[in-house]
């Protein structure tokens, strides 16, 4: 279900609304453990978001804002069964259990021939709205949602230019942040905050007619970053990291 309208003031602001239900498939646990649930069912969400797109000085400026909140029904979790919460696996929360709201902006500039820049960021508020206590001690009314940063944004730049009267070439680099994860999981004895990260990677093109070449560098500071963290009594403090420096090419 999706319902909308939109307001355009003038050919290059749109101001807009709409209300949209959404849902995640279920799926099963891979586990031998009889306490496990062999399966968990879809989830679902009712998300309305308030926006404006809009391109300024000929086109060589677009600004699109928007504004989100999203309620979450019968929320898919990662729980822990069996003595000790020696097992792990997904199940269901009943009913409503958790509401999502933050603001993206996108930007995207081309000041003189051949430069793109070009900005994505997003604030994220997402809390649980009611106390489940199945989930640990910490999941209470209020509580962070577990693995969701508050702030994620992106930053790049592309240039093109002219090499010869049969090659095209491009430059260019991009920066990628996420925030601080506040929860891994509802229990205190296990939770494991992740830290902020940022990426900077490096790439360049070369087009002929026929051919053409990349070149990359991909995190590029060799910068360690926490992409997920496990803390269980079976696994206790794993952590599945990025990729290292990465210097390479296509063709």
């Amino acid at each position: 279900l999706a319902l909308g309208f939109s307001v355009a003031f003038r050919p290059d602001v749109l101001l807009y609304a709409q209300y949209a239900e959404g849902y995640r498939s279920g799926g099963t646990n891979a586990s031998s453990f009889s306490g496990v649930p062999p399966q968990y069912d879809p989830d679902s969400t009712s998300n309305y978001e308030v926006g404006a797109k809009t391109s300024w000085f000929d086109k060589a400026l677009t600004v699109n804002l928007a504004a989100y909140l999203i309620d979450l029904k019968d929320l898919q979790v990662e729980q822990r069964f069996g003595p000790g919460g020696a097992f792990s696996g997904v199940g269901n929360i009943s009913g409503s259990a958790a509401r999502s709201k933050g603001i993206e902006l996108d930007v995207v500039a081309n000041p003189v021939k051949g430069l793109t820049l070009s900005f994505a960021g997003n604030y994220t508020d997402a809390k649980l709205t009611r106390t489940i206590g199945e989930l640990g001690n910490d999941a209470v009314k209020g509580t962070r949602l577990t693995r969701v940063p508050k702030v994620n944004f992106s930053i790049s730049a592309d240039q093109e230019f002219t090499l010869s009267d049969t090659a095209e070439g491009t430059i260019g680099f991009s920066v990628s942040h996420t925030g601080r994860i506040e929860n891994s999981y509802y229990d205190s004895e296990f939770n494991l905050p992740t830290r902020a990260y940022t990426l900077v990677d490096l790439r360049g093109q070369v087009r002929f007619e026929h051919f053409k070449l990349d070149l990359f560098v991909n995190n590029l500071f060799d910068k360690a970053a926490e992409l997920t963290v496990f803390n269980t009594i079976n696994d206790p403090y794993v952590i599945l990291a990025n990729r290292p420096r990465t210097i390479g090419a296509r063709f």
